[in-house]
């Protein structure tokens, strides 16, 4: 037996196995891609821009050393940035994250209600998890 000191709602937002009547609901932890390129405060705009030029991303999650969102770079901030600014300058600071065990149907309606495209997931203490696509919402059951 282990108490979990932190409680319940703890528990379920880092995704943790859980019982009862919606413990059946898909919930968009399994649907995060986790390969997600990251970047820290100091870097600089144009050596960013650089490493997502041949790969899929056009965004970049900004994090601490201990791996907590702190903003993203994307958009006009990314294009539009001279090449030598550090990412923390030019970044959009604290971004919006959900957690692991918001439910694919909430996800669903939060998504259109609010036209977004892809949102971050986070831990409890805000430590990045990855990244929820729209598309991947879709493509489940509720």
């Amino acid at each position: 037996m282990y108490r979990y000191v932190a409680g319940k709602v703890d528990w379920l937002a880092n995704g943790l196995p859980s019982e009862g009547t919606a413990a059946h609901e898909p919930r968009i932890g399994a649907l995060i891609i986790k390969n997600i390129p990251t970047c820290g405060l100091d870097e600089r705009s144009g050596d960013i821009r650089r490493k997502l030029e041949h790969s899929p991303w056009d965004l970049c999650a900004v994090i601490n050393a201990q791996g907590i969102i702190l903003g993203d770079l994307r958009g006009k901030a990314l294009a539009d940035s001279p090449t030598d600014c550090p990412v923390g300058q030019v970044m959009n600071p604290g971004p919006s994250s959900y957690r692991p065990n918001v439910s694919v149907r909430e996800m669903r309606e939060h998504l259109t209600r609010t036209g977004a495209r892809r949102v971050w997931v986070a831990d409890s203490d805000g430590r990045l998890l990855g990244l929820l696509c729209k598309e991947s919402l879709w493509q489940q059951p509720t």
